[in-house]
């Protein structure tokens, strides 16, 4: 596992003794649930062929859930990830930037592999969206993007001077100042040690 994982996904990193399932799920048609429904029950049906008795209820335990998220969610056709253990409330869904091929897999340890793969060539970052009177901060990982903070831009009182350009150059002062406040709050809030690698302004 990869120090990437472990800092940006903590929860998938623990072994499961009741055992867990990791779907990833190729991009569809956008929003077809007969798409999902038929990529589904493939999947459980090639997992239960390879499952033991005792293991073929858990499976379509977990399954069940996924399919529940689906039909709450409607997933737009992305490629998706999903990592699912029931008995220790462990539930994650990641919308992918690249394609994968759709797999299943269930075992007492999430498959981890394609997603670190997708993790060192798109590594996460900080978004911060500046306003005059504002900057919101956001964490990009993946294919999602949520915003972490955000910060009031704070009054400047400064002569202005007169000219056709004068209000042009307060507003680029004005974002300046946004802009290394909301840094100044990436920096205090330790957010770089989550493993968000780049800042995009």
């Amino acid at each position: 596992m990869t120090a990437a994982i472990e800092r940006v996904f903590p929860d998938l990193r623990w072994d499961h003794g009741a055992g867990c399932l990791t779907l990833y799920l190729a991009a569809g048609p956008g929003w077809d649930a007969s798409y999902y429904a038929a990529l589904l029950k493939d999947i459980e049906r090639d997992l239960a062929s390879r499952a033991d008795a005792a293991t073929r209820p858990r499976i379509q335990e977990e399954m069940n859930r996924v399919r529940r998220f689906c039909e709450e969610v409607r997933p737009p056709g992305l490629p998706l990830a999903i990592f699912s253990c029931v008995p220790d409330a462990l539930f994650e869904a990641l919308r992918l930037p690249e394609d994968v091929a759709s797999s299943g897999h269930f075992g007492t340890a999430l498959v981890l592999e394609p997603l670190e793969e997708q993790l060192a060539r798109h590594p996460p970052g900080l978004a911060v969206i500046v306003e005059k009177d504002q900057a919101r901060v956001f964490a990009v990982v993946l294919d999602d993007v949520h915003q972490l903070g955000e910060v009031e831009g704070r009054k400047v009182s400064r002569t202005r001077r007169a000219g056709p350009h004068s209000s042009q150059r307060s507003s680029r002062q004005d974002q300046r100042l946004n802009i290394k406040q909301a840094v100044d709050l990436v920096v205090r809030s330790g957010l770089q040690g989550i493993g968000l690698e780049a800042i995009y302004l």
